[in-house]
């Protein structure tokens, strides 16, 4: 016979991943909501070319972006949901790469559908026009481009998760700043901005290729377009089209998704603890 003694804290593991997704579910729709307008446009560029400069000054251009919006919200709050939990498991147990393939496929996977009904939607489309001619030619022509949206993904996790935090702690550690919630707040949403600019730039050709080959279903539902033969027949300039409002709306949404992330889990995951805390005299369970 022998004592064992262990502080019993009962739901920790449990409640710590349905606080990260609840928290990256948040943090996602509110970023998503604020960067909608600016994807929109950018799946416009892609689609239509650049609007004419006076559009600009129209509401009726800020009217038709607005509604192009909901399938990103709704899609990168479940990205960033399991972004921070699920995925973030994954990088802790079994390492970056395979953080960084997790975050890529379930990232690809929900944005290429949200992207997609975006395309759909540029021409007065809506989401349930969209859906409809989707069951006619089948749900798996909605992920057409998944492929070059992995990539995408892998390139832009990549910088985000990694570089970008890193570089911001190399900037905190520079600056002399007192370590607090708030200065690491601060610097990881420099780092990851920076590390969001350069990463985009470089993924987005495989953004553009995503697009080429979602128009060439659009076109022919019976077509099964093939990365590396769309690739040979795209222009420089088709590859990054673009590009401008992407640059935008990935260097300050990943950016604002991470902070928002942090401050929504410090909240709910401090208070959480403090009520989930044991009493001073701990259960302890005997053997």
């Amino acid at each position: 016979m022998f004592n064992n003694s262990v502080n019993y804290n009962p739901g920790f593991f449990l409640g710590y991943n349905a606080t990260n997704f609840f928290s990256g579910a948040v943090a996602g729709s509110v970023t998503g909501t604020c960067i909608g307008p600016m994807e929109a446009l950018k799946v416009k560029f892609q689609t239509q070319g650049p609007p004419p400069i006076k559009d600009y000054i129209s509401i009726s251009l800020y009217r038709q972006l607005m509604k192009m919006t909901p399938p990103l919200i709704y899609c990168f709050g479940a990205t960033c949901a399991l972004e921070f939990s699920v995925n973030e498991n994954v990088r802790d147990k079994f390492g970056p790469w395979a953080g960084i393939t997790s975050s890529a496929l379930t990232g690809a996977t929900l944005l290429t559908a949200s992207d997609h009904l975006m395309f759909l939607s540029v021409n007065g489309g809506n989401l349930k026009k969209s859906m409809r001619f989707f069951y006619k030619i089948g749900y798996s022509k909605l992920f057409t481009g998944l492929s070059a949206m992995c990539l995408r993904e892998a390139w832009f996790v990549a910088g985000v998760m990694y570089l970008g935090p890193a570089l911001g702690e190399k900037l905190h550690a520079y600056s002399g700043e007192e370590k607090n919630l708030s200065n690491e707040i601060k610097w990881n949403a420099a780092g990851t901005m920076s590390a969001g600019f350069v990463t985009t730039f470089f993924s987005q050709p495989c953004d553009s290729l995503a697009r080429e080959m979602q128009k060439q279903v659009e076109i022919n539902p019976a077509a099964s377009p093939r990365l590396f033969s769309t690739f040979k027949n795209c222009s420089v300039k088709q590859l990054f089209r673009g590009a401008v409002p992407r640059l935008g709306l990935s260097t300050v949404g990943g950016a604002l998704a991470g902070t928002l992330f942090k401050l929504v889990k410090e909240n709910i995951w401090s208070e959480q603890k403090n009520n989930s805390e044991p009493a001073a005299n701990p259960v302890r369970l005997e053997r």
